[in-house]
Parts: C-alpha cells; structure tokens; sequence
C-alpha cells in the first residue's frame, strides 16, 4: 500500500511538471499588478507556498494566476490578465522556495 501512494505521489509529481504554468511578466507596474490581485482576490494564497511573503506582491500574483489557470483552463486565453500574463513549461515554485 505505501508503495503504491509512492508512485502515485511521484506519478503525479511528473504529470505537475510537464502542464504550463500562468506567470506574470516581468515590470508589470504596480497598477497593473493591483488590478491583477483585485481580479483574482477570490483565490486565496494557500499555505503552501510559504517561500513567499505577503508583501512579496509579484509572488502571490504568479500564485494565485496559476491557481485562476488551474481552475479555468491552462490557456493562453486563461493567462491573459490583460497582456500580462505569461504561460511557461517550468515549474516557478520549486526554484523560488530553493
């Protein structure tokens, strides 16, 4: 039985690394980034993702754009926020938290 939750949890971890991620771009400017967190503020910033902190705006924004992503699609469309949004292949978290 552990065996089996092992490679479930490790297939799953494999699968999580190869779907796209939402990002936001780089030099959003604050306005820009407010009108992000206000648009999505319904999708709070899970505990964990303790790496960053609250007035890490530019973090909680990468995370909870990613989650609005997971919710409603990975898509380009989906990732827009506006023109600032960015859909890469390469899990920002796990370097971020190193």
């Amino acid at each position: 039985m552990i065996t089996s939750t092992l490679v479930s949890r490790a297939q799953n971890r494999q699968t999580a690394a190869l779907l796209p991620w939402c990002l936001l771009k780089p030099r959003v400017s604050p306005e820009k980034l407010k009108s992000i967190l206000d648009y999505v503020r319904m999708l709070p910033c899970p505990q964990t993702y303790q790496c960053f902190a609250n007035s890490d705006l530019p973090g909680r924004a990468d995370i909870v754009m990613n989650l609005y992503c997971q919710i409603y699609g990975r898509t380009d469309q989906s990732c827009f926020f506006g023109g600032e949004g960015m859909v890469v292949m390469t899990n920002p978290i796990s370097r971020a938290c190193i």
